[in-house]
Formats: C-alpha cells, structure tokens, sequence
C-alpha cells in the first residue's frame, strides 16, 4: 500500500510538472488572418502571450509606419503594435528616440538604446542608435535593447512588466509581433526581457528588440474586418503612444 501510494504520488508530481512547463503554439493553433498572416494567444510562463506571424515574402503583405499625429485610412491595417517609447510634456506628446519616415528624420536619435529598420526591399535589420544607416531605408524606429542577437541572448535585469517586441527569422522572411500582459498582475504576470527572447528563439527567431512596454503596450488585430485591441491594459482602447509598426496589405 505505502509502495502504491508513493507511486501514485510520483505520477501526480511528473504530471503536474509537465502541466506546469511553459508551451508554445502549435501550428493547429495559429488562426490565419488571411494568406501567410497568422494570430495566436496562450499562457507561456503564467503570463498571457499574443502573438502576429507573417511572412514578408508574400507581395501583397508589407510592414510600414503610423505616427500618433497622422490619421490614417485602416482598412488596409492587418495588424499594429506599439512601438518607440515617448514622454509627455506640456500635453505634447515626444518621441524618445529616432524616427525616420520616407526619408525625413521625425525625431532624434536616443544613443542609449536601439532601433528597427525596415528597408525598402522589406529586410529587417536591428542597429544602435550611434550608428549610421544607408539610404535605402523605409523607416526607422527606435525601441528599447536588442534582446535576441544572432540567436544568442542578451542579459538584462530579471524584471517581469508588459511586453511589446518585434523579432524576425534567419533568413529575414518571417516577422513576428509579441504582447505580453502584465497589467492586471493577478491574471498574467508579465514577462521580463530575458523570457521574451527565448521566446522569440523556441519561434524561430535569431534575432528580436523590445520595444516600449507596460500600460503603452498594446496589438491591435483585423478580425471580423474591424481593428480591435487584443490585449487587457489599464487604457479601455488606446492612448497616445508615439509611433505604431503596422503590418498592411496591399
């Protein structure tokens, strides 16, 4: 009896271990959007995740920049989450970092952090502030650090906060959008850098930068031909964030 009762302790430990380990989506659980744009949400480290995948090969399919002070036409908008980080000041609202749109520098550039570059033939690349880029550029972003480089992890502090980060594949062919929850800290704890990079690693990513997060973290998916907010923050639909990546068909 004492045998069968440690047993049966032993098969409720393994299974609650394996229940508790974090799980990635598999490809049944990816919705499509529409032809190589997909959508998925799970629980990955007790903090829900939602995540855009799509496949910049595709033609009909680009990525482009939306600036807080510019209305825009959204039936076009696949999908957008925040970008640049900013500060208010005086109820004016300031980028704190570059950004550069159709080859004119909105705002300046921050050398303490780092930027996303879209060029004009869709590659993705991820620089320091400090450097210098070509002219062939789309635009430009800044975000916070770099947190996945060439596959290898960056340290940072272990702080665990909303998330939002861009990564992208090897071969600069598939771009992903992370969101993390971790507003409402009894229901998803949020991740801290380091988990959002091993994440964008079990994906398939080599290299990804994290943008501005907490309550100005938010995605926004097409679904039912309406862009709507898929993350809980403390702000029921949008503020004022700086700058938006939008993913667009064309």
């Amino acid at each position: 009896m004492k045998k069968h009762c440690e047993k049966l302790l032993l098969i409720i430990f393994f299974v609650g271990l394996l229940l508790s380990c974090a799980t990635l989506p598999q490809t049944s659980s990816w919705i499509m959007l529409q032809e190589d744009v997909f959508t998925s949400s799970f629980v990955f480290e007790n903090s829900l995740v939602h995540l855009l995948k799509a496949d910049l090969k595709n033609d009909k399919i680009f990525l482009d920049l939306q600036l807080y002070n510019k209305k825009e036409n959204e039936k076009n908008v696949l999908a957008k989450i925040n970008a640049g980080p900013f500060i208010k000041k005086a109820n004016k609202t300031e980028s704190v970092g570059i950004i550069y749109y159709k080859k004119e520098l909105i705002s300046s550039a921050n050398e303490k952090y780092d930027m996303l570059l879209c060029l004009e033939n869709k590659e993705l690349k991820i620089m320091s502030q400090k450097e210098k880029f070509d002219k062939d550029v789309f635009f430009a972003v800044g975000g916070f650090w770099q947190i996945l480089k060439d596959g290898e992890f960056i340290k940072f502090a272990d702080i665990k906060d909303s998330r939002s980060a861009i990564g992208y594949d090897e071969k600069n062919k598939i771009v992903i959008f992370l969101q993390v929850e971790g507003e409402k800290f009894s229901a998803s704890k949020g991740l801290s850098y380091e988990q959002c990079a091993k994440l964008f690693k079990e994906l398939g990513c080599q290299n990804a930068i994290q943008m501005d997060g907490g309550s100005s973290s938010a995605l926004f998916l097409k679904e039912n031909e309406n862009i709507r907010k898929k993350n809980f923050s403390l702000f029921n639909k949008t503020h004022n964030v700086i700058s938006w990546i939008v993913l667009k068909s064309k």
